[in-house]
Order: C-alpha cells, then sequence, then structure tokens
C-alpha cells in the first residue's frame, strides 16, 4: 500500500508545472525542490526492491530531472538564504518574529537593544533589520540614522515595527526606513515585506 501511495504522490507527477509554481518563491522553491529530490531518492530505492524495472526508468529520470534542477537552482543564486536582524529589547517580542521566519527559512539574528545592533551590523551586515522603535538605550530613530550615516549601509532594508500612532508609515521612511510596521504584527504583511525588501536589494 505504501508503494502504491507513493507511485500516485503529486511528486511523481507534472514537475514542471510545480517548479514553475514555486518559482515565485526563491527561498521556498528551493526548499521544496530538495525536499522532493530526497523523496525521490527514497521511492527510487524501495522501487529497486519492490517494483518493475519499467517503473524504476522512470522513477530514475524523474531523479535525474531534479537533479539537474537544483544544480541550476544553485548556480544561480535563486538559492539564497537571508539573514535578518531582529532588534528589541522584548523577548517575547524577539521570540515571536524570530519563529515566524526562521519557519520560512530565513537565518535569524537578535539583539536587544540599539547599541547591540550596531555592534552586530558592523561585525557583519544583514540583508534586513527588523527594528522596534521604543528601546531604553537608543530608539528605532536613532539607529537608522547612525545606519544611514554609513555609505556601505544605505542599501540595507530596514523595517520599523513600533505599537505607537505617533508616526506615519511616510514619515517613517523619510527618516530612512523602508517600511513600517505596527503591532500586533500581521504574519502575512511581516513576510510578504519581507521577502519583498529582500529580493529587491539582491535580484534588483
Amino acid at each position: 500500500m505504501l508503494i502504491y501511495s507513493t507511485l500516485r504522490s503529486p511528486f511523481l507527477t507534472g514537475i514542471q508545472g510545480d517548479l514553475k509554481r514555486l518559482a515565485t518563491d526563491h527561498w521556498h522553491f528551493s526548499n521544496v525542490l530538495l525536499q522532493e529530490f530526497c523523496f525521490l531518492k527514497v521511492t527510487l530505492t524501495w522501487l529497486s526492491w519492490f517494483s518493475d524495472g519499467s517503473k524504476n526508468v522512470l522513477i530514475q529520470q524523474r531523479l535525474e530531472s531534479v537533479k539537474a534542477r537544483i544544480s541550476t537552482v544553485f548556480q544561480s543564486r535563486l538559492f539564497i538564504v537571508y539573514r535578518i536582524l531582529i532588534v528589541d529589547d522584548i523577548d517575547d517580542n524577539v521570540v515571536l518574529l524570530q519563529t515566524l521566519l526562521e519557519t520560512e527559512g530565513y537565518t535569524v539574528e537578535t539583539a536587544a537593544g540599539g547599541w547591540a545592533a550596531l555592534r552586530q551590523i558592523k561585525a557583519c551586515c544583514p540583508d534586513l533589520i527588523l527594528l522596534d522603535v521604543m528601546m531604553p538605550d537608543m530608539s528605532g530613530y536613532e539607529v537608522i540614522e547612525r545606519v544611514r550615516n554609513k555609505l556601505e549601509l544605505l542599501r540595507v532594508p530596514i523595517v520599523l515595527v513600533t505599537a505607537y500612532n505617533d508616526i506615519s508609515r511616510e514619515e517613517g521612511m523619510a527618516m530612512g526606513a523602508n517600511y513600517l510596521m505596527r503591532k500586533p504584527i500581521d504574519s502575512d504583511e511581516l513576510l510578504d515585506c519581507v521577502k519583498r525588501l529582500c529580493d529587491q536589494v539582491h535580484n534588483p
């Protein structure tokens, strides 16, 4: 029954259409492709023991097709793992954002305040900064000013995150942010924003 289910799996049909649909999201596309590759390798092992040669040939052809596609992905820079720096002095906020982003395949680093963020940015520049506005040692506005004063950091996307209504999205962007997001965070808005800004920088 397991082998029968495997043979009827959507993984084994219409790979061309599946890859086209997944190609709109570079990380998700690559991740799913790798999962399918592993799946097919296991399937091939099963079939080598339990099925006839014709199905083995079919699976082998599919396997080679996926292997070729994986090679293309790595060589074409589609396989990018973006590094996100979360700057917030509230642990619960950090855990929420970190869990959400890591689930989507991002590499996440954290800083508990403005000075710590600046040190981390200087040591290794992230692909995007999620920056809380209200922090005890330095406000998010001050962090933006210091970051934007560095020529090499002008293109790093910064998303301001605030629970207050004292600033509009336009005012935040005038200060140097690329986007302003209000708490409580909408997960879909966050993920769409992060992906769009990262892709704009790395795939202009």
